[in-house]
């Protein structure tokens, strides 16, 4: 399962930060895309950070496809600008693995996605209610926490929750050092995050088959 493997590539990291352009590079070198761009737009980040768009091209008739994904970034996301852009672009990097059945490539999944993210992050929360219990909106949540594990792989993880629990670390240098939102950092350096991604990868494995 890709997912899996491109976690178990970067959990050998035990040095931070982790950059972006390694998660691209190592996706092309697994042969899952044949090229990945990034592209800053200006676009409400309150309702969306970031797209991706999978087509596939070729170089000349009858050539081998070569498989392409445009990611769309928010220009402008307020404070921690930096950070937020390096974790949506980790996020529909991973998006390369969605199978139909839980992607947002139908007309009706975008609108509802559309719909959702709209929605103030505090009536977002609750993944199993009415609309917004679908694949592809679950799927895009899981996302974000499979790109924080990235971005934050078990090499450094396991140090770096022991220095936060003893307060050698705040939240604010976390961030920092990771280069991610303050705001996931507690989502991170809790016991129970390790365990989480080892349940959503099972959820995908499932759900991609």
């Amino acid at each position: 399962m890709l997912v899996s493997r491109l976690l178990d590539h970067f959990d050998t990291y035990t040095l931070l930060h982790v950059d972006v352009n390694a998660v691209r590079d190592q996706l092309v070198e697994m042969g899952i895309q044949d090229e990945i761009r990034f592209h800053f737009v200006r676009m409400d980040a309150q309702k969306i950070r970031g797209i991706i768009y999978r087509y596939t091209r070729h170089a000349a008739p009858y050539s081998d496809p070569i498989y392409c994904s445009e990611i769309i970034i928010a220009n402008d996301m307020g404070d921690e600008d930096e950070y937020w852009k390096r974790l949506v672009a980790v996020k529909e990097m991973l998006h390369v693995a969605d199978c139909v059945k839980i992607s947002a490539e139908t007309q009706d999944a975008v609108g509802i996605l559309f719909k959702n993210f709209s929605l103030p992050p505090e009536l977002r929360n609750d993944l199993h209610n009415g609309a917004k219990n679908t694949k592809s909106y679950l799927n895009d949540r899981i996302r974000i926490f499979l790109a924080l594990a990235i971005l934050i792989p078990a090499g450094c993880r396991a140090p770096i929750r022991i220095l936060f629990q003893n307060k050698t670390l705040s939240e604010k240098e976390i961030a920092d050092i990771a280069k991610i939102p303050e705001r996931y950092v507690s989502v991170v350096m809790d016991e129970n995050f390790d365990e989480s991604i080892t349940t959503f990868l099972e959820w995908e494995r499932d759900n991609q088959t």
